[in-house]
């Protein structure tokens, strides 16, 4: 069984209530969205760094097991172009759960025009079954278990 911790301090949410199109109709996959009351955001799953977005908003993580999630932090915050953004990580390196991915500046992070709802998506839902997800409640960054899953016998 796969498990999915929290990337960030804060209060988890459905996907349905986030302020984008593509998150809460799953066009993008399904998973969770967590408002952070924090700026440091860490690896959900062991797994390995496939890709970094040039704007240090969003990663993609391969988990062990082959599973690869989508970790986007904040909504709209493709439009600071990586400004207020710090990697502690780089493409193809190995992670673990708790690990930290990206710290973010407070006087950048904390305009009122940024939506910092952060999520982490399955790339690839074929892969699994029976998912479930936590949509409520306090989150602890590398600790609160958000998503398990199992993976299909089938693929």
């Amino acid at each position: 069984m796969g498990n999915v911790v929290a990337i960030c301090n804060g209060q988890a949410v459905e996907l349905r209530s986030v302020h984008d199109s593509v998150f809460s109709q799953r066009l993008a996959g399904d998973g969770y969205a967590i408002r952070p009351n924090n700026n440091q955001f860490v690896s959900p799953i062991d797994g390995k760094i496939r890709l970094l977005f040039r704007g240090l908003h969003a990663l993609v993580i391969e988990g062990s097991d082959g599973v690869d999630f989508l970790i986007h932090i904040g909504v709209n915050t493709v439009q600071l172009n990586g400004v207020g953004f710090k990697a502690h990580v780089s493409e193809l390196q190995e992670v673990k759960k708790g690990d930290l991915l990206i710290s973010g500046e407070e006087d950048y992070l904390n305009n009122p025009q940024i939506d910092l709802t952060s999520l982490v998506l399955v790339m690839r839902p074929k892969l699994i079954k029976n998912m479930n997800i936590k949509t409520k409640g306090y989150c602890e960054a590398g600790k609160t278990e958000m998503i398990t899953y199992e993976l299909r016998d089938d693929e």
